[in-house]
């Protein structure tokens, strides 16, 4: 193909992609906007090496374009390709139906790309569970929409990726982020308490256990956690940190000038 032609299809895609930038201006979703830049990324990667353009990675571009029709998407699905596969499947605006025969891929990367996507459902994501690995069941376990039941089913696997992606997740009952609290694996035990620690489901008294940690890492997760208490955050500021301890003061000011203003 020649590179006229090349540039006159990157710059249409580029417009159709604009437009859906500027539609995407009012969504307060972080995960639209996270999902819409890293498809940005991918075709920014197929603009710099814009000379060197494929028939095939032109086919990558409107698989990442937020604006490309859905009949087109679904014909993209059935590509031979991985990467186009693994594009569609990375798309907010792939349709649903897509979504569910990608989740059936034989590519674990295609099914990484659906669990990753913030519009995939929750039945869609128990399709997922139900024929992938721990690799895949990890992602799983992080995404908003994978269910209570779902996740109390995840957090009785052995291993270590999954428990501490149901750590994070914030549908995870209590009675499961109590017990993940109490987990003694060393190799894990670590990486599950900052999940905990920034974990906005996690009961006060787990925090305030937490919050005796002398661990970087978990004191900046509670300092950041909006659910943390002044009677957690006093606790944390007897840390060594100078930097934690000006957190710490940062976050109480605010909670006492919120009180002031209520009043």
């Amino acid at each position: 193909m020649k590179k006229r032609t090349i540039q006159k299809a990157f710059q249409k895609n580029l417009q159709r992609i604009q437009t859906a930038k500027d539609s995407l201006t009012d969504l307060t979703s972080d995960e639209i906007q996270k999902a819409f830049q890293k498809n940005l990324q991918r075709i920014q990667t197929a603009k710099d090496s814009l000379t060197d353009l494929t028939s095939d990675e032109i086919l990558l571009i409107d698989a990442a374009n937020p604006n490309t029709p859905p009949e087109i998407l679904e014909a993209l699905s059935f590509n031979k390709d991985n990467r186009v596969r693994n594009t569609v499947a990375s798309n907010f605006f792939t349709p649903l139906k897509v979504l569910i025969a990608l989740a059936n891929d034989s590519e674990k990367t295609v099914k990484a790309a659906v669990a990753e996507n913030p519009n995939t459902t929750t039945e869609i994501l128990k399709i997922l569970v139900d024929n992938s690995g721990s690799f895949i069941k990890g992602l799983v376990a992080r995404h908003s929409n994978c269910s209570r039941e779902m996740l109390r089913k995840l957090s009785k696997s052995p291993e270590g990726n999954i428990l501490i992606s149901v750590a994070q997740n914030v549908n995870t009952d209590i009675d499961i982020l109590r017990k993940l609290s109490k987990n003694t694996d060393v190799e894990i035990q670590d990486d599950i308490q900052k999940e905990l620690a920034q974990n906005t489901s996690t009961p006060e008294d787990i925090l305030e256990k937490l919050a005796d940690s002398s661990d970087f890492f978990i004191q900046l997760k509670l300092v950041g956690n909006p659910n943390c208490s002044v009677k957690v955050l006093k606790k944390l500021s007897q840390c060594n940190s100078r930097y934690i301890k000006s957190r710490v003061d940062e976050r109480i000011k605010k909670i006492n000038d919120s009180k002031k203003e209520k009043v």
